[in-house]
């Protein structure tokens, strides 16, 4: 029984790993150019001057993705 334990604790483990990594350009959507009014400077999870909470790599702050949250 004990292994059935701590294979469930290395899955939860392996899986805030996951949770903690970023997302290739290519599956959060990114481009480097706004969707209307959704650019990347305009969201909660861009970090100047370049990058992203969310999506890996450098982004341009005129850039869009699927996971656009403006600010308030």
């Amino acid at each position: 029984m004990l292994g059935c334990g701590a294979l469930a604790l290395g899955a939860l483990a392996a899986s805030g790993a996951r949770a903690a990594s970023k997302v290739p350009q290519s599956q959060a959507g990114y481009k480097p150019s706004p969707n209307g009014g959704a650019r990347c400077d305009r969201c909660v999870q861009f970090q100047p001057p370049a990058a992203c909470q969310i999506v890996a790599g450098a982004v341009s702050p005129q850039g869009s993705c699927l996971f656009f949250a403006p600010r308030k």
